[in-house]
């Protein structure tokens, strides 16, 4: 069941509806991913952190980022900084 933002529940429990919050526009949920390298054949994480800083780390560190489908730090699911960039690009995000 995906929770949209007009159904969103608040820290009480109680929904609230767009005329609550005036339409403001609510701020987007960062993707989080790990990001490993490969050392001697072995994964070594480097750490959690969202998609776009994955994304905007130097060319020149060849990486692996756990599925963005998947949950970070928990998934043995991992995919290349190219196959990110046309995950991040297909959900409306920048590159």
């Amino acid at each position: 069941m995906s929770i949209q933002p007009e159904n969103a529940i608040r820290s009480n429990g109680a929904p609230h509806s767009k005329a609550e919050t005036g339409d403001v526009a609510q701020p987007e949920i960062a993707t989080i991913v790990e990001v490993a390298v490969t050392s001697g054949g072995e994964r070594i994480p480097l750490g959690l952190m969202s998609a776009e800083q994955a994304l905007s780390l130097p060319e020149e560190i060849v990486l692996e980022v756990s599925h963005p489908e998947h949950e970070a730090g928990a998934t043995d699911t991992y995919i290349s900084r190219d196959d990110l960039r046309e995950h991040v690009e297909a959900q409306g995000g920048d590159t």
